[in-house]
């Protein structure tokens, strides 16, 4: 199965508060752009993932893995995945390309395990794995049920 991950441009941000976890709490304006990552997933014996962009980690500090691990801790799913990630996003340039990443493996597990997670569902294990805020992940989860 393929998906696209959307980037995101902000038209404005503020800072409004630092998290406990020492991520900030974020307003904005942002809108999702037809830029992308692609994500391949598949059934497998053990989860993996390969990137086009060896500078990117493939254990738990990447946001898929993150997210794999989280779908399958709160749903107890046994499945394993083999992933494959075509990065186009720029890392570190605010375009949410990782956020982007984990929402679109949620929607795929969603589908692959026929979970029938709804949106907010959806949103709450995305937050777990990117640790941004739910305007952002609606969006990034939305974009893409839309173009279905």
């Amino acid at each position: 199965m393929k998906e696209r991950a959307y980037a995101k441009i902000n038209l404005c941000l503020d800072v409004v508060g630092k998290r406990e976890d020492g991520y900030h709490d974020l307003k904005m304006i942002m809108v999702p752009i037809n830029f992308y990552d692609v994500l391949e997933m598949e059934f497998a014996k053990q989860t993996t993932l390969e990137l086009n962009r060896d500078y990117l980690p493939i254990n738990d500090k990447n946001t898929i893995v993150k997210a794999i691990h989280i779908m399958q801790e709160k749903y107890n799913l046994k499945e394993e995945f083999r992933c494959r990630l075509e990065k186009h996003i720029p890392t570190r340039a605010g375009l949410a390309g990782g956020s982007a990443d984990a929402a679109a493996a949620i929607r795929m597990i969603n589908r692959m395990c026929n979970l029938h997670l709804t949106k907010d569902e959806m949103i709450a294990a995305s937050i777990q794995s990117a640790k941004v805020d739910n305007d952002l992940l609606e969006k990034l989860i939305y974009k893409c049920l839309i173009q279905k």
